[in-house]
């Protein structure tokens, strides 16, 4: 009885995640298997949350994107589209998501990444779409306190992503103090002269 059980358990729940609507479409077909399970992975955990925010992954041909036509709720959609070697990457909240989440976080997190999402590289191209999407998760986690797992992002790397010019501000102010002191040192001295 106990395997009986234990077997109508199991098959149940590989019925149920057989046909989970998937959360991603690629009609360009330039993901990887690692950016869908990436995505997928990422839905199936937050469905068990009480809130269940969800993240929709969506190639089109062109670069030109539209926005979806039901962004409510808590969904991220991530559109991207190809056309020759060049990429378009963007983001769209849903209505529940904008409270918290600003469009400029979003779109600096795709500029953290631009220099490498050129999809003749397909590899680099989903290597860093996979980095978007795990800055997102990362911050939707954080949100909403569903636990991070082995693919989110730390908040050090998110920082990194959404301010990449933090850190060099200060270098940045130091060289400007150097220069200055050269040049009044420099000055001074041809007026010693």
């Amino acid at each position: 009885m106990k395997k009986l059980c234990a077997f109508l358990l199991a098959l149940t729940a590989f019925i149920t995640m057989a046909f989970a609507p998937s959360r991603v479409k690629d009609p360009v077909q330039i993901l990887d298997p690692d950016t869908m399970a990436l995505v997928n992975d990422k839905d199936i955990r937050y469905e068990r949350s009480h809130d269940q925010p969800q993240i929709y992954l969506q190639t089109q041909q062109g670069i030109k994107i539209t926005a979806p036509k039901h962004a409510t709720g808590n969904r991220l959609y991530i559109m991207v589209g190809i056309k020759g070697n060049r990429a378009n990457v963007k983001v769209y909240r849903g209505s529940g998501i904008k409270k918290w989440l600003s469009q400029e976080k979003c779109d600096q997190l795709v500029v953290s990444q631009s220099s490498k999402l050129k999809p003749k590289n397909e590899a680099a191209f989903n290597k860093a779409l996979r980095k978007i999407i795990k800055g997102l998760a990362t911050l939707v986690e954080d949100h909403y306190g569903i636990s991070h797992d082995s693919t989110s992002l730390g908040k050090k790397d998110v920082d990194k992503m959404v301010h990449p010019h933090r850190t060099s501000l200060p270098f940045a102010l130091g060289v400007g103090v150097v220069v200055f002191g050269l040049f009044w040192f420099a000055r001074n001295r041809k007026l010693e002269k």
